[in-house]
């Protein structure tokens, strides 16, 4: 996965972590962190990106 390391910088460890997250919180986290980090907003995933990771993490916790 490509923004796995965004992705425990933003606190996210597990899928069931991902599955109870606001796509919108955590797009502003990722947001923060990506342009704090390298200084790319362009890098960041999209907030569809997001939502879908976060449905896919829902789904594997049924």
């Amino acid at each position: 996965m490509q923004y796995c390391g965004l992705l425990l910088h933003a606190g996210v460890s597990s899928c069931a972590q991902l599955a109870q997250m606001p796509a919108s919180r955590l797009h502003k986290n990722l947001l923060r962190l990506q342009v704090a980090l390298l200084q790319k907003r362009e890098l960041c995933p999209t907030v569809g990106e997001v939502t879908q990771w976060i449905q896919q993490a829902r789904l594997i916790q049924r």
